[in-house]
């Protein structure tokens, strides 16, 4: 027969108090779960010429109303396979401030910048966005998304989210040569060119694009930037350098969707 002591009593009764105050505690404020989001980038499939989306998958459920941050950047491990577009919301979510930057033909940075207007449907309850791609075969019939310096932010804070790697299968029906983006420019003439003279750019692009021309000093200076919408094809651009312009050596940028060219000008 067990025997209880006045001090087992009294460690009986401050551990029987100390369970009844955690369970009140409990009680009144119920414990939330506060999970790291988790990105999921689905792998996609397409033909030649095709456009296809690549689901950005938050794997934890978006609440109404919530205005949701994605950013980070996204290497491609071939690029001519695919070719990232823009942007694309599912029904439910309402784009705010997105934006999708080309660093070079492999690397791009991104923000996705989303309000949940309403319920997503049961079949993109957790998709945050879509990569809206093009398939252009290439050399290859696959290439890896990696995305990477990722930070998701929402009502309750910001979080730091693993690198994740998503991938794009293209089939090539017919083609008999690899179809990639191109931009191509001729170099300018006259060059050198005097100032009050004009010079001229032929290009070509295999795409509608906004075009641009940068012009930069030696220093990396821009002097002037020619903006243009241009579509699919050949073009002339002609540009006369303003008089307040030094004579010296400059360098034109020529920026696309479809690509980038840098060429050395010089002024007399």
């Amino acid at each position: 027969m067990p025997v209880f002591t006045r001090s087992s009593g009294y460690v009986f009764l401050i551990s029987l108090t100390y369970f009844l105050l955690m369970l009140a505690a409990l009680t009144q404020c119920p414990l939330q779960a506060q999970t790291t989001p988790h990105l999921r980038i689905e792998s996609v499939r397409g033909v030649l010429g095709e456009t296809v989306a690549v689901p950005f998958r938050i794997l934890e459920r978006s609440i109404q109303g919530e205005t949701i941050t994605l950013d980070g950047r996204f290497v491609l491990s071939n690029s001519s396979v695919v070719f990232p577009k823009e942007w694309q919301f599912p029904q439910g979510a309402q784009n705010l401030a997105s934006r999708l930057t080309r660093v070079n033909d492999s690397t791009y940075t991104f923000v996705i910048n989303c309000r949940r207007t309403s319920t997503p449907s049961a079949t993109n309850n957790d998709t945050l966005a879509f990569l809206r791609c093009e398939i252009l075969a290439g050399s290859d019939t696959l290439s890896s998304l990696r995305a990477s310096a990722l930070r998701y932010t929402d009502s309750r804070g910001s979080s730091v989210i693993a690198d994740v790697s998503g991938f794009v299968f293209a089939r090539i029906l017919d083609a008999s040569v690899p179809f990639v983006r191109f931009a191509q420019m001729q170099a300018g003439a006259p060059n050198p060119v005097g100032r009050g003279a004009a010079t001229r750019w032929a290009y070509t692009i295999d795409a509608p694009s906004e075009v641009i021309f940068f012009i930069y000093n030696t220093s990396g200076e821009e002097v002037e930037r020619i903006e243009r919408k241009k579509e699919r094809g050949s073009h002339i651009e002609t540009w006369f350098p303003r008089a307040n312009i030094a004579a010296g050596t400059y360098f034109v940028r020529f920026t696309s969707n479809s690509g980038d060219v840098i060429q050395r000008l010089v002024i007399e």
